[in-house]
């Protein structure tokens, strides 16, 4: 779940019993359209001061997909089946 309070951006992971606060992405201003397949396998967009990144999380810590993305582009993520997420770009 992600989230924001006075401290600033917030992202928590629940293990079936309670929230515990995961690491925030090094530079990220704002996290959105998070989605998880399994613990290790976790993809985001990352609003960031140097534009829009896809983040994905190996169970340990988020890293930069390296996925190019056009300026001023309209995303989303998801997974599709059982196969990897499917990263879709219009604009």
């Amino acid at each position: 779940m992600i989230g924001e309070d006075d401290t600033g951006l917030k992202v928590l992971h629940h293990d079936g019993s309670r929230w515990t606060e995961q690491t925030i992405p090094e530079g990220a201003l704002y996290l959105m359209g998070i989605t998880a397949r399994t613990a290790t396998d976790a993809w985001a967009w990352a609003d960031t001061s140097s534009g829009t990144t896809v983040l994905r999380w190996n169970g340990t810590a988020w890293r930069d997909a390296n996925i190019p993305l056009p300026p001023d582009s309209c995303r989303a993520a998801g997974p599709e089946g059982t196969f990897a997420p499917r990263i879709l770009r219009f604009g």
